[in-house]
């Protein structure tokens, strides 16, 4: 996984899915006026542990994850 900081782009956050040899990687960018550096980091965990909930809990709703607790406030 990686997090860098963007001028070009005209959004304030993206997010890629990366080839990282022989698996796939996420890559987050963003606007450094926008967003910090440990914010964007705060993001890409929150993604991170929502797709490893939904690997190992297929079964689960979405509405069982509990992003904002994990997280805290992101602003």
């Amino acid at each position: 996984m990686a997090i860098w900081s963007e001028d070009a782009t005209h959004y304030p956050l993206q997010m890629s899915v990366v080839p990282d040899g022989d698996s796939r990687g996420l890559r987050l960018g963003y606007l450094p006026d926008l967003h910090t550096r440990e914010k964007a980091q705060r993001m890409l965990d929150l993604v991170l542990h929502l797709l490893e909930t939904l690997a190992a809990e297929p079964e689960r709703p979405l509405s069982g994850i509990d992003l904002l607790v994990r997280a805290g406030p992101l602003v």
